[in-house]
C-alpha cells in the first residue's frame, strides 16, 4: 500500500505538430530530468482525465478534446502537495522556459493540473493549473518546423537544467532579463509584437549606454554571434534594429515576406544561443557582469556609421 501522492503535470499536444510528424519522433520514453521532474509519455487514462479537468464545460455540454497527448513534463514531488496550487516551487516552469532554449516548442499551460492519488494510487483528484493564464497558449514563430522536443532534445535538456540549478543564483540580472523575455515572446502570437521583445531581450546584454542605441545593437550582436558560431552580419543586425524602430513607433511589418520571417528567426536563434552558453559557460556568463566588461568584449567601431557587409 503506497502512501497518498500529489503530482504537478503538464501536457504537450498533438496540436503543435499540425499533422505534419516528420523527422525525429517526439520524446516517449519515461526521462528524469532534475529532482523530481520528469519528462516522457504518460498513460492515456491520465492524460483523458487531466484534459477533461482542463477543458471548459458549457451547460449540459461537454466538448469532445481535439488533441491528443505528445508527450508531458511532471514533477512527482511538488512543494505544499496538500495545496492546490500548481508547480508553487516553479519547477515545472522552469523546465519547460528552458526547454525553449533547447528547442522552441509551443507547450503552454493549458493543460497543467495537480493530481492527487488516494493510498491505493488511484486518482482522486484532479485540479487544474493556470489554463486560462500567462502561457496557457504558447507560440512558435515557424509553425512549419519541428514543434516537439526529441529524445536529443531531452538529453541536452537535463545538463541544461543542471547547470542552470548550479549558477542560478549566480546568472547576472542581464541574462535573467534576456531568458524573461525570451520565455514571454512565447505568449505571443504575432512576429510583429515579438521582435521587439527579442530584440529588447539582446540588448539587455549588450545594451551599457544611453546614446547610440542603434550603433550598440549593430556593433555588437554581429561578433556576440560569431562568437556562437552563428551568422548575423551587420546588415542582418541594422535591418532587424531597423524594423524593431519601426514596430516600436507603430508601423506595420510584412510578414508575407519570408525574408523578413528568416531575420527575425536568426534573430531569435542569436538570443537563445547567447543564453544558453552563459548558463553553461562561466567565462562568458561573466561578459554580462557589468557594463564596462561588455565595453571591452564588445567595443563600438570608430567610424561614425555601422560598418557594411
Amino acid at each position: 500500500m503506497n502512501d497518498s501522492r500529489t503530482m504537478d503535470i503538464v501536457f504537450a499536444t498533438t496540436g503543435q505538430s499540425v499533422g505534419q510528424m516528420f523527422g525525429p519522433k517526439p520524446v516517449r520514453s519515461r526521462t528524469h530530468l532534475y529532482q523530481d521532474v520528469y519528462v516522457g509519455f504518460c498513460g492515456k487514462e491520465l492524460w483523458g482525465k487531466v484534459s477533461k479537468a482542463c477543458r471548459p464545460a458549457g451547460y449540459s455540454f461537454a466538448p469532445r478534446p481535439q488533441y491528443g497527448q505528445l508527450y508531458a513534463f511532471w514533477n512527482e514531488n511538488p512543494a505544499d502537495p496538500s495545496g492546490f496550487n500548481w508547480d508553487p516551487d516553479q519547477r515545472l516552469r522552469t523546465a519547460i522556459a528552458l526547454s525553449r532554449l533547447v528547442r522552441p516548442t509551443s507547450i503552454g499551460f493549458k493543460y497543467a493540473a495537480r493530481v492527487k492519488f488516494d493510498t491505493a494510487n488511484q486518482i482522486k483528484e484532479i485540479d487544474h493549473g493556470p489554463v486560462n493564464e500567462f502561457l496557457a497558449q504558447a507560440y512558435v514563430a515557424h509553425a512549419t518546423k519541428q514543434n516537439w522536443l526529441t529524445d536529443e532534445d531531452v538529453v541536452i535538456l537535463k545538463g541544461l537544467l543542471a547547470y542552470f540549478h548550479a549558477v542560478s543564483q549566480d546568472l547576472p540580472e542581464r541574462v535573467q532579463r534576456a531568458l524573461w523575455n525570451h520565455e514571454f515572446a512565447a505568449a505571443i502570437q504575432w512576429i510583429d509584437v515579438r521582435w521587439t521583445v527579442i530584440a529588447t531581450a539582446l540588448e539587455s546584454l549588450i545594451h551599457t549606454d544611453y546614446k547610440r542605441s542603434t550603433k550598440q545593437f549593430v556593433d555588437r550582436v554581429p561578433p556576440l554571434a560569431a562568437r556562437l558560431n552563428l551568422g548575423f552580419s551587420p546588415q542582418d543586425a541594422r535591418d532587424a534594429y531597423d524594423k524593431r524602430s519601426s514596430l516600436a513607433h507603430g508601423q506595420k511589418l510584412d510578414t508575407t515576406d519570408d525574408t523578413t520571417t528568416a531575420l527575425y528567426c536568426r534573430m531569435e536563434e542569436v538570443l537563445r544561443a547567447a543564453i544558453r552558453t552563459a548558463i553553461e559557460d562561466e567565462k562568458f556568463r561573466d561578459i554580462f557582469r557589468d557594463a564596462a566588461r561588455i565595453r571591452e568584449e564588445f567595443p563600438l567601431s570608430k567610424n561614425s556609421s555601422a560598418p557594411q557587409c
